[in-house]
C-alpha cells in the first residue's frame, strides 16, 4: 500500500519492485533495482526515507525516520524483521535478521550488524565493521566472505523479484519517464477539454519528441457550463487554441450533440474516415468498460458519452478502420483501409501503463486553462486535474502521472 502523508508523496523508480503487502507512506524515494517485501513498513511521516540503489527491505522490518532523515546506500539488505531508527547505512552493508539500529545512529559503508544487535542512539560504525551484541559493539573487520554474502543477498532479491513478477505476484504494470514510443497519435474524445484532462501530458510529451497529435472531439460541446450554441463556438476556438498549447496539436470538432452521444454506426463511419486520413500508430480514447472512477482525492461517475466515445473508437480500430469492405466510398476519396498498431485507453479499471508527466504539468495545466468556458466545471477543473494526476503519481511512486491500459494489437 502507498500512501501520500499530506504533501509528503513516496516515489518509486520503475525498476522497483514493491510488495502489495508492505506500506509506504510520506517522503519516501526508492531508487531502481529495489526490493521492498511483504510486512515491511517504511513510514516518512516526519522525516525522509531515502533508498538508492539495489536495496532491498524483507519482511516486517519497518524504516521510521523520526528525528532524521534516513538514508541507506547502494547494495544494502535489511534483514527480516529488523527496526531503523537511525541516520545512515553505507553502501555494500547489511543490518541482519531482527537488529534494531536507533536514533541518530550511522551505519559505514562494507558493515554488517548481527542478527539480534542493539545499535545504541548515536553510536557510529566505521568502515568495514562487524558489529555484533546488545548493546552493539565493533567486533573486528568485515571479512570477504561477509561481503560477498552481502552482495548474494541483493543478487537473490534481484531474481526473486523477477520469478514473482513472472508468476503474477507483482502489478503486472509499465511506468514510462518519457513519451510512449508514438509517432502518430489519434486521440477520440467526446468533449472539449477531455483531451487536455484526461491525457494532456502524455500529449505534450509525444510533441516534443517530434510526434504528431490530432484531437477528434465528437461533439460540440454545448451542454458544458451555462451551456448553449453560442458556447459550442466559443468552446470549438478553445479547443483549436487548448490544442496548440500542447505543441501544435491538431483539432479537429465533429457536430454530435453534448449529452447525446451514442455508439452509432454514423459515429464510427467519421471516426474511421479520421483514422484513415490521419494513419495514427496509436489512439488514445475512453475505456468503454468503466462506469464509475474512484481515486485518492474523488469518486465520480464516468459520462455516458465518454463510454460511447470509447466504445466507437474501438469498433473503428478494428474491424471498421481496417477493412476495405467498410465504408467503400471512403476508398474512392483517396482514404485507404489503416491499421491501428496500439490503444492507449484512459480512465480504464485496470491501467498498466502509466506515464510521468511531472515534467510537462504545467503544459498540461495551461492547456486545460485554455477552455475558459469551463473554469467553473467541478468547482475548478485545473486544480481537479492537478489533484487526480498527483493521485495516479502515488499510484506508481511518481510526482505527477497520467494511467492507461496499454494494448498492444497482434491484428
Amino acid at each position: 500500500m502507498i500512501r501520500a502523508f499530506g504533501e509528503k508523496r513516496p516515489r518509486i523508480h520503475p525498476s522497483a519492485f514493491v510488495s502489495e503487502a508492505a506500506y509506504i507512506v510520506g517522503d519516501v524515494e526508492i531508487g531502481p533495482d529495489c526490493t521492498v517485501w511483504p510486512g515491511a513498513v517504511l513510514r516518512a511521516d516526519a522525516n525522509a526515507i531515502r533508498l538508492a540503489r539495489n536495496v532491498h527491505i524483507e519482511d516486517a522490518s519497518v524504516l521510521h525516520a523520526v528525528q532524521t532523515p534516513l538514508e541507506l546506500g547502494d547494495t544494502v539488505v535489511i534483514g527480516h524483521g529488523v527496526v531503523l531508527h537511525c541516520a545512515r547505512v553505507g553502501d555494500r552493508s547489511m543490518v541482519a535478521s531482527n537488529a534494531t539500529v536507533l536514533d541518530h545512529a550511522e551505519i559505514g559503508s562494507r558493515c554488517l550488524v548481527d542478527s539480534g544487535s542493539l545499535v545504541k542512539p548515536r553510536m557510529v560504525v566505521p568502515d568495514g565493521s562487524f558489529v555484533s551484541g546488545n548493546p552493539a559493539e565493533v567486533r573486528g573487520e568485515t571479512r570477504p566472505d561477509q561481503l560477498r554474502r552481502i552482495e548474494l543477498g541483493a543478487q537473490l532479491h534481484r531474481e526473486t523479484a523477477s520469478r514473482y513478477r513472472e508468476a503474477g505476484l507483482a502489478a503486472l504494470r509499465e511506468v514510462l519517464l518519457e513519451a510512449p514510443p508514438v509517432q502518430r497519435a489519434l486521440v477520440v474524445v467526446p468533449h472539449p477539454d477531455d483531451a487536455e484532462f484526461y491525457c494532456g501530458g502524455t500529449l505534450a510529451l509525444l510533441t516534443r519528441a517530434g510526434g504528431a497529435v490530432r484531437i477528434v472531439v465528437c461533439t460540440r460541446g454545448q451542454r458544458g457550463g451555462r451551456g448553449g450554441e453560442e458556447l459550442a463556438s466559443r468552446r470549438r476556438a478553445e479547443q483549436e487554441a487548448a490544442a496548440s498549447l500542447l505543441g501544435q496539436a491538431e483539432a479537429v470538432v465533429l457536430d454530435y450533440s453534448d449529452g447525446e452521444l451514442t455508439d452509432s454506426e454514423e459515429l464510427r463511419r467519421e471516426i474511421a474516415a479520421e483514422v484513415r486520413r490521419f494513419r495514427p500508430d496509436a489512439i488514445f480514447t475512453f475505456d468503454p468498460e468503466h462506469a464509475y472512477v474512484q481515486t485518492h482525492s474523488y469518486t465520480y461517475l464516468e459520462h455516458t458519452d465518454h463510454r460511447a466515445a470509447g466504445a466507437a473508437a474501438l469498433a473503428v480500430a478494428y474491424p471498421r478502420a481496417a477493412l476495405p469492405t467498410f465504408y467503400p466510398e471512403q476508398l474512392e476519396h483517396g482514404l485507404r483501409p489503416h491499421r491501428v498498431g496500439e490503444l492507449f485507453l484512459f480512465e480504464s479499471p485496470q491501467p498498466d501503463c502509466f506515464v510521468d508527466i511531472s515534467d510537462v504539468l504545467d503544459v498540461k495545466l495551461a492547456a486545460l486553462a485554455a477552455h475558459e468556458s469551463q473554469a467553473g466545471v467541478w468547482g475548478g477543473q485545473v486544480e481537479v486535474a492537478r489533484r487526480l494526476a498527483a493521485d495516479t503519481g502515488l499510484t506508481c511512486g511518481r510526482d505527477y502521472a497520467e494511467a492507461f491500459k496499454r494494448l498492444r494489437l497482434s491484428f
